[in-house]
């Protein structure tokens, strides 16, 4: 697999107290990976890292600088949702997920574009929205809509932070496996930050385990079944089946 993005020795801080330091990843194309830890372990902080050049440290995206891209060149290859993403201007549905394709400087769509982001509606099970205000839907539907805009986007690369959370599990995990199917067909590459743990252990090729802002781990699901990564990544104990596939959370 090719190198899609790499950190080298990247380090920030919040209010000149240092929190991540000497940040080094590599991601390759076509990886699901799950980034996860507890809350204030960095994953936010991670995907934000991403999205911009580096003050501290290098970022290379197919190995060129991030800080050498211009931000429209960064949008045509990188789409990023946030959890929170306020969607304050009452565009339809449909409007916003058009929105997707301004990157490619389709401002004006004929008909192919018009169908394809019917066909990304459809398959995001968003079309039945596609006439309402994105700023009267549900939180849940804000989501689906917002994922629906990334993949309208066409990206290489797509960050997401806690973008399905208000999602329920079903619609969760026909979004993940949306994701995991670009990744395996189109050479799509994903970063998701997740909290559903089973759901990142069955879906991701690999997970990026974050601990104070240090990586503790980055590896194969399968790799990281064992119960010491639970007790010390999450503070839970758990059970494993005999052949190592699965686990379960002990109360």
């Amino acid at each position: 697999m090719n190198e899609l993005l790499k950190t080298e020795n990247v380090s920030y801080g919040y209010n000149g107290c240092p929190f991540f330091k000497g940040l080094g990843i590599s991601v390759y194309e076509g990886e699901l990976i799950g980034v996860i830890g507890e809350n204030g372990s960095g994953k936010s902080t991670l995907i934000r890292l991403l999205t911009r050049p580096a003050e501290d440290g290098k970022i290379y995206y197919r190995s060129r600088l991030l800080s050498s891209m211009s931000r429209m060149e960064r949008a045509r290859e990188i789409a990023v949702i946030y959890q929170n993403e306020e969607c304050s201007f009452p565009y339809t549905c449909f409007e916003t997920v058009m929105m997707g394709l301004y990157p490619h400087g389709i401002t004006k769509p004929d008909k192919r574009s018009l169908d394809f982001v019917k066909g990304v509606m459809e398959l995001t099970d968003t079309l039945c929205f596609a006439s309402k205000r994105i700023n009267c839907l549900s939180g849940g539907e804000r989501q689906k809509v917002l994922l629906a805009r990334a993949f309208a986007q066409k990206p290489s690369l797509m960050l997401l932070d806690e973008a399905m959370s208000a999602l329920d599990i079903s619609a969760r995990i026909k979004m993940t496996d949306i994701i995991y199917d670009k990744c395996r067909r189109e050479g799509m590459t994903a970063l998701l930050v997740m909290h559903d743990i089973s759901l990142a252990f069955a879906r991701c090729d690999r997970l990026l385990a974050l601990k104070q802002g240090k990586v503790y781990a980055f590896d194969k699901p399968r790799a990281l079944l064992d119960k010491k990564f639970f007790r010390e990544m999450f503070n839970v104990e758990v059970e494993i089946d005999s052949d190592n596939k699965y686990f379960r959370i002990i109360m």
